[in-house]
């Protein structure tokens, strides 16, 4: 059981970056778009995010994809282990 308790802390722990990272992700997302609101003529001014925030956005999103498909192995580990369980739950039953 202790090895559960670890992972899921580990999972709570994971889910806490996840949330950490969409509020980067939103920041930089908010940054980008008033860069790019009307200028001075009036015209929507058309230039890509700065090059250390595009860098950074790039990372945060590989990040949260990585920590995404931790979170399904983690989970399917725990699924596992609790199918596992319940069969000798129904062995010592008998």
């Amino acid at each position: 059981m202790d090895s559960t308790t670890s992972q899921q802390d580990e999972v709570a722990e994971i889910k806490l970056e996840i949330l950490e990272l969409t509020a980067k992700i939103a920041d930089a997302t908010l940054i980008s778009n008033r860069q790019s609101n009307k200028g001075v003529t009036g015209r929507p001014r058309s230039h890509n995010l700065d090059p250390v925030l595009a860098r950074e956005l790039r990372d945060l999103l590989a990040l949260k994809t990585f920590i995404e498909s931790q979170i399904s192995e983690v989970a399917a580990h725990l699924d596992r282990q609790w199918e596992q369980h319940q069969r000798s739950l129904r062995k010592q039953a008998k």
